[in-house]
């Protein structure tokens, strides 16, 4: 997979430029795949695994290089034409240079980390996109500050002993991973999507960072789009024009198509996006479960033309075992999902090989069907108190299970006072029962909600922070079961990507939540490219008690990783409860069984470094 190093020291200072010469010699030692993308003095940047657009994207007069992938812009909404890969040349690289890379933001999009070192410039930097995935994370070692995307170079290179940030897996137990305002590792920091870090000669301690995207000012009331019928043409013409930039380069496609509404919506868009790509698409099932998907995939499959694989996932045959030997990274990864999906992803690439896999990942919070306790407040931000406001408080209520008094007067109190993190912690935070009695309750107990994206507002803007959903998180970009340097296929999510995030946030809640129907407004933008059935389903078929059987499976190894782990040996987790889990007991209690998973995903992290760590946190 595309990955990068970049090494960045004081120029007039000679150790650090030997130490950079000796790791850039061993990182390509090492991978052989590893080139030099540029070097001039005091920075060096070398990249690997270029696959499809994910490439080297220079900028003229050697002054920086964009890594990963980057298409120009549209200027108009309802083009739906595929985006053109970027290329810099003289006048737009004077352009990046003297907008300290603004213009990127504004006049492109895509998946990428830019790094600037202009003539002019005593410092470097480095600058995130707004919504990709391909991760930017930064550490020093003898005087070099050094940029990467992939852990396990850093780990090869043998740089530094990292060790365990306590603050941060005590905040992530409390919070259900919902804090993103401690760095996991002590000797990491993540460069968060839209921030540019300036290195000012290489020395790391007196960088700086500013914020270059907030997704808040989207959704101002000047930039607001309030015509559904325009609306409903731009969703449409703006995510068929990604999902055909994204297919650029690929041949073969994998589809993830659960038959659910945001995964029909990319199949349909796909489906003129393929003239000259084979896709193949596949849901998984639980064999006899009483539930079953495969009857919407079908529908969507078809619908698309696209051939169906239907794989089966048994929760009484799924071995949990291979997760301990899951590559080491920044922050813990879901071991159940990479484990399930690389088994049967693995497979269909042994079957019929692929450069690219698509999802609809993303789409509840697009499409604003995670914010719909948010609509009413809203429409007041937006438009004030009108009968209006009465109205959309009634759909809201008919889909909440709330009156439609309460839901207004809960708006209209949010509006005067402001609204606070503990209007709705507790619906991130979900069920807390298995961390410390010292811990629970103390999850996002803070002003602000913890993210550098709203760490300004006091008055929490829940109707962003719902649409952004998993942005907020630390980029997944590498499939933790493989090795960095295999040939794995790139995941793509149309519905992530900058152009379809920002308009969603130009739309106001209540124009999503069109005839007050969840993604409403979605439905009626893609007419047609959805199957008729699916675009009228209104409910997400579950298989009640998979996970309980994988924990039954597994129970063995639970008992092992958690119960005799480092969270454990720390006091942070409630032991007692956890075996009675572990014996059967989840009809016993109200328990959230994704908090047990999320558990094994931290020991499983933190077994990849040094112990010493946990005897500091237990004294």
């Amino acid at each position: 997979m595309y990955r990068y190093v970049v090494l960045v020291w004081d120029r007039m200072a000679s150790p650090p430029e030997v130490a950079a010469s000796q790791l850039s010699l061993l990182l390509r030692r090492q991978s052989n795949e590893y080139i030099v993308a540029l070097s001039r003095p005091g920075l060096l940047i070398l990249t690997a695994g270029r696959q499809g657009t994910f490439d080297d994207h220079p900028l003229e007069l050697n002054s920086g290089v964009v890594l990963g992938s980057i298409f120009h812009r549209h200027a108009n909404l309802l083009d739906e034409g595929p985006s053109s890969v970027a290329t810099f040349g003289a006048l737009e690289t004077e352009d990046i240079i003297k907008s300290r890379g603004r213009s990127l933001i504004s006049g492109y999009w895509g998946n990428y980390v830019a790094v600037l070192a202009d003539d002019r410039m005593r410092s470097v930097l480095v600058l995130k996109d707004p919504t990709g995935s391909l991760p930017c994370f930064i550490t020093s070692w003898r005087g070099i500050s050094i940029v990467f995307s992939c852990f396990q170079d850093c780990l090869d290179l043998g740089i530094s002993p990292f060790t365990v940030n306590w603050s941060y897996v005590e905040a992530r137990i409390a919070s259900n991973g919902a804090d993103a305002s401690h760095n996991p590792l002590n000797e990491v920091s993540q460069i968060h999507r839209g921030q540019c870090m300036e290195i000012h000669e290489g020395n790391i301690r007196a960088s700086s960072r500013q914020l270059y995207w907030r997704p808040v000012s989207f959704s101002e009331p000047s930039r607001a789009i309030y015509d559904v019928e325009f609306a409903a043409k731009a969703l449409r013409a703006t995510l068929r024009s990604v999902t055909r930039t994204l297919a650029l380069g690929h041949s073969d496609i994998l589809l993830r198509l659960s038959g659910g509404l945001d995964s029909s919506i990319v199949a349909g868009c796909l489906k003129d996006a393929a003239s000259k790509a084979r896709v193949i698409a596949y849901t998984s099932f639980s064999p006899g479960g009483k539930s079953d998907e495969r009857r919407w995939a079908r529908l969507s499959a078809q619908h698309a033309g696209f051939e169906l694989a239907e794989c089966p996932v048994d929760p009484s045959q799924t071995s949990l075992i291979s997760a301990l030997t899951m590559q080491a990274s920044v922050e813990p990864t879901r071991a159940l999902v990479s484990m399930i999906r690389g088994e049967i992803e693995k497979r269909l690439a042994n079957q019929r090989p692929y450069s690219a896999i698509f999802s609809g990942h993303g789409g509840d919070s697009v499409f604003g069907a995670e914010a719909v306790r948010h609509v009413v407040d809203d429409f007041l931000r937006l438009r004030g108190l009108s009968f209006k406001a009465l109205d959309i408080s009634s759909a809201v209520a008919l889909r909440t299970d709330t009156l439609a008094w309460t839901v207004l007067k809960d708006a209209m109190f949010r509006r005067i006072k402001g609204s606070t993190m503990d209007d709705f912690r507790d619906r991130l935070i979900n069920k807390q029962s298995l961390a410390a009695a010292h811990l629970q309750g103390t999850g996002l107990r803070t002003k602000c909600f913890p993210h550098p994206w709203f760490s300004e507002y006091t008055d929490v803007p829940w109707h962003v922070i719902r649409r952004v959903g998993d942005l907020v998180l630390t980029p997944e970009f590498y499939d933790p079961t493989q090795r960095s340097s295999a040939d794995v296929p790139a995941e793509l999510a149309p519905l992530y990507a900058q152009p379809v995030t920002e308009l969603s946030l130009q739309i106001p809640l209540h124009v999503h939540f069109d005839q007050g129907a969840d993604r409403g407004l979605a439905r009626k933008a893609f007419t047609g490219d959805v199957p008729i059935p699916i675009l009228r389903r209104q409910w997400k078929d579950r298989a009640p008690g998979h996970f309980e059987i994988i924990v039954a499976k597994n129970r063995a190894l639970f008992r092992d990783i958690v119960l005799g782990g480092a969270l454990a040996q720390a006091r942070l987790i409630d032991c007692a409860t956890i075996e009675g889990l572990l014996g059967g007991g989840f009809s016993k209690g109200a328990y959230f069984i994704g908090e047990l998973f999320a558990l094994l995903d931290l020991e499983l992290w933190m077994r990849h470094f040094t112990a010493r760590s946990v005897d500091r946190a237990v004294a």
